[in-house]
Order: structure tokens, then sequence, then C-alpha cells
């Protein structure tokens, strides 16, 4: 079902039982899987490949040119998996041609309200869920009020961390695993 007030190009390519909701605007690049949910004002741009049984929650923004200012227009993409939620005001950004070309998004993600994912980011699967596949240890350590440092100091050891770096990305549960290793 496709709301009235939606605006889709022509050339979109949306596959059967695809719920777009009202003031959603979705431009000729975009291709979107089987049963995935738009709710209002979502927008769809460039070359974005949404997978199937996705959920895009309201006033998110998908697939837009990145705004690095190496940036000029370049043809890249953005690949997103199967069964994300993408929650309120999301931004993720196709990649840019200077790095990989390509933002990558795996399967049964939950992106939180107003989280961006950069251009060029790859996210890998079920990153929630690895953490509930963790010893008790593991997840005491990281979230036990015993021995926890305090917000700005590990703000600190990250950015000292990070600093050296000529960049870096999320990278899924790999990632969280590595920062809590070393903050």
């Amino acid at each position: 079902m496709h709301h009235p007030t939606a605006i889709i190009d022509p050339k979109a390519k949306l596959d059967k039982n695809v719920e777009v909701g009202p003031y959603c605007v979705i431009g000729s690049g975009v291709k979107i899987g089987s049963g995935t949910i738009l709710e209002s004002h979502v927008i769809l741009k460039g070359n974005t490949k949404i997978g199937k049984k996705n959920h895009i929650f309201q006033f998110s923004t998908v697939g837009d040119g990145s705004p690095d200012k190496k940036y000029k227009g370049e043809p890249t993409k953005l690949i997103i998996g199967d069964e994300n939620q993408i929650r309120e005001g999301v931004t993720i950004h196709r990649g840019t041609i200077q790095e990989k070309g390509m933002t990558r998004i795996g399967n049964r993600n939950l992106l939180l309200a107003y989280s961006h994912v950069a251009h060029d980011c790859e996210i890998e699967d079920d990153t929630l869920t690895w953490w509930s596949t963790q010893d008790e240890e593991i997840i005491n350590e990281a979230f036990s009020e015993d021995g926890r440092e305090d917000i700005q100091e590990v703000m600190k050891k990250l950015y000292k961390f990070s600093r050296n770096c000529d960049f870096y990305w999320a990278h899924g549960a790999v990632f969280d695993y590595n920062i809590l290793e070393h903050v």
C-alpha cells in the first residue's frame, strides 16, 4: 500500500508488499525489497538497495550523497540487508569514490533514533544480538556500575585512541569489542 501523498519516481523499483507512508519521497535509483515498511516522511535517494522486511521510521533520510568535501556527485551506492530497524531521524549516506564507493548495512540491525551512518561505513549482521551472546563476565564488565569509569574519562581515552588514526569506522560487534578492550 502506498499513501496517496507519497512521491515515488516511476524508475524506482518496489517489490510487492512494500508499505509507503504519507509524504515519503522515493528517488529513481532506489530498489526496495518485499515486506519493507516506510513510515511517514521517509526520504530515499540515490543508488540505494534496501532488502526485505526492513522498517524505516519517520523523518529518516537514506541514500543521500556524502557531505564530505571530496564528494562531487560521483555515482556511489548504499546497500542495506534484510530485517533492519532504522528508527526516527536516522541519516545514512552513500559511499565516496575516494574510498570504497559503497556504504553497507548487514541484516537484523537496530539503528537508534537520530543516529548517523557516514559514507563508506560497513555494519555487519546482528550487531545488537552479538552483545546478548557474550558471557556474563564481559556483559558485566561493559555494563555494570561497579568499576565503571566516568564518561568524561572514557571520552578522553577514546579521543587519545582515535586521534592518530586517519579514519576509522564502526564495524559492528568487532569494532565495539575493540573499543571496550582498549578504553
